[in-house]
């Protein structure tokens, strides 16, 4: 089987397993805070910061929770996801908030977003836990295409640094067809092609994503992970070996 046919496949098992899951979404749940922890609200000030009048692309938008927050903050923000399920709820989640005038959501592959969207026209992208679902080569090309010169982009991920972590999600891994974690050498393939940037691990995060798949309804389990977690982040050095990461892109200013 070929590299492009055994993506196609992986695409369509992804399509069906998202669109199982997002179906369950309540389109009118409260928005968030802040899409990522509040321990890491000042890097996000730092690598995204206002959003306000930007075109903002929300890569994966899955059910739409972060894509109509994003818009809540006077961004137009366009929204790609492989699962016409997500792209629904998305929109309606849109309506709900009233911000449908700020929100343009597309079903497409992410490695094609020049077909959907005006080259050189994006301030920031964004993903939430998409790059482990993406071949980075092909995505990096395509990213590039809809970037503006001088335009980047902050994806938050999981990372295969720990060996601990990929045990757990062998244990109990609700992960879709396409979804391995990201490892440094894909991180880095990604900026190569879009042009340059950084992994960045924001503080020691194993057990705190080790509670998504063991002992997931326990309060008790995750309150301790956290500790635990917060503890071995004041070990200098530690941060590699995070199960959490965020990967900065810049397309070059030509």
């Amino acid at each position: 089987m070929d590299a492009i046919t055994q993506y196609t496949e992986l695409m369509d098992q992804e399509r069906a397993e998202n669109d199982i899951r997002h179906a369950k979404a309540d389109a009118r749940a409260p928005l968030p805070f802040l899409p990522v922890d509040h321990r890491d609200k000042m890097l996000w000030d730092q690598l995204v910061g206002p959003l306000a009048g930007k075109q903002v692309l929300d890569v994966g938008c899955g059910d739409g929770l972060k894509t109509v927050w994003l818009a809540s903050q006077d961004a137009m923000v366009f929204a790609v996801d492989v699962s016409p399920v997500g792209v629904a709820k998305t929109l309606e989640r849109a309506r709900f908030h009233g911000l449908q005038e700020r929100v343009r959501a597309y079903c497409a592959d992410a490695c094609q977003l020049d077909t959907m969207m005006t080259p050189n026209s994006i301030d920031i992208a964004l993903g939430f836990g998409v790059l482990h679902h993406l071949p980075p080569r092909e995505f990096g090309q395509s990213l590039k295409a809809v970037l503006k010169p001088g335009g980047h982009a902050v994806f938050f991920e999981n990372s295969n640094a720990n060996p601990l972590y990929q045990l757990a999600r062998r244990i109990r891994n609700d992960e879709t067809a396409a979804g391995t974690p990201l490892t440094g050498e894909e991180a880095q393939m990604l900026i190569r092609e879009v042009g340059t940037g950084a992994q960045i691990f924001p503080r020691f995060c194993l057990f705190g994503l080790v509670k998504k798949y063991v002992f997931r309804n326990s309060r008790l389990f995750a309150w301790l992970l956290d500790i635990l977690d917060d503890a071995i982040d004041a070990v200098p050095g530690a941060r590699q070996w995070s199960a959490y990461m965020w990967v900065e892109v810049h397309k070059p200013v030509e």
